[in-house]
């Protein structure tokens, strides 16, 4: 059985799989779309239900890539082959291919029993495509989340069980003042757990909020929205104030066109730092670190460091930050 695309001229197989009882392994691996003549003939304009194919009826059997496919068969003992199609949609068909020993095999019955059979196969494989095309869509999501420098928790209920937390999220979690413990949202302080239910009902009731839970370095900030997507999910944003993050260096002197030690400059002036400070850091002077300043400003069109900090926090690589070791 095969699902086969079309491609140009002839239909090209994204999987195909076969009865692992028989002794065809090494036929079908000599058996390739490129030179397998029933995959051009399959291109055949599609028809309602199953259509079936068989070699005396769609090709010629003196051509010479239907002898070398016929020569082959027979190597295997395989004399008479019959296949079904049907499609699953627009450029996409699902095939199968019968092969036996006896030249009067498959007949009206086998017909049937494929006629009746192919459909259900095609629901199988259309819905199993839809699984593997919804698991590729996690994966992508998934990793897309994973580079965001804020935490992200999926809660399917208003009592913080965590479907999705992606890699910030979990940093940040860490250690903190409200934590994921058994993929639920937990405070750790008996003073904060109230306030978290509550933070997580009001999401749920469609009403957007946020707090702040503990203090010191083990705060953490948390905003809750209901995801309207899903019927009682809650989106949960995470991020700890007492963080240092950094822009990317490479991307900020792409967007921007700086060079590699004024994106430097400007990187560490949007962390927090001062051009005193990052001077004496990298051993440079302070007026030649005042004139890469200039350059920045100049090159990103800020009026002041202020804007400049503003300015890149409002861009894209406020999405995707570098944490410092």
């Amino acid at each position: 059985m095969q699902r086969a695309r079309r491609e140009g001229l002839r239909m090209q197989t994204r999987w195909a799989m076969a009865d692992p009882c028989l002794p065809h392994g090494d036929f079908l691996a000599r058996l390739e779309d490129a030179t397998n003549p029933r995959m051009a003939a399959y291109l055949s304009p599609p028809v309602q239900g199953v259509a079936f194919f068989r070699d005396e009826e769609r090709l010629d059997a003196s051509a010479p890539d239907v002898r070398r496919l016929h020569q082959l068969e027979a190597q295997f003992g395989y004399r008479r082959f019959i296949g079904a199609r049907i499609e699953l949609k627009p450029g996409e068909t699902l095939l199968m291919a019968l092969y036996a020993e006896h030249q009067d095999a498959f007949g009206s019955e086998t017909e049937q029993v494929l006629r009746e059979a192919m459909p259900h196969l095609a629901q199988a494989v259309s819905l199993g495509g839809e699984f593997e095309e919804l698991r590729q869509w996690r994966r992508m999501a998934g990793g897309a989340l994973d580079m965001l420098s804020m935490g992200v928790v999926l809660c399917t209920d208003k009592g913080g069980t965590a479907q999705y937390a992606n890699r910030a999220a979990h940093n940040a979690l860490e250690d903190a003042a409200v934590r994921l413990e058994s993929d639920r949202l937990v405070a750790r302080a008996p003073v904060d757990v109230a306030r978290l239910q509550c933070l997580l009902d009001r999401a749920g009731q469609g009403q957007p909020g946020g707090a702040r839970f503990g203090a010191g370095p083990a705060a953490v900030d948390l905003l809750a929205t209901m995801e309207p997507a899903i019927p009682g999910a809650i989106a949960v944003m995470v991020s700890r104030p007492s963080a240092r993050t950094t822009p990317p260096v490479a991307p900020l002197g792409e967007i921007y066109g700086l060079t590699a030690a004024e994106a430097a400059l400007a990187a560490a002036i949007c962390a927090g730092s001062n051009v005193n400070d990052y001077a004496a850091a990298r051993g440079i002077a302070i007026a030649t670190a005042r004139c890469q300043l200039r350059q920045v400003l100049a090159k990103t069109g800020a009026s002041r460091q202020s804007d400049l900090v503003r300015q890149v926090w409002a861009s894209a690589l406020a999405a995707c930050v570098v944490q410092p070791s």
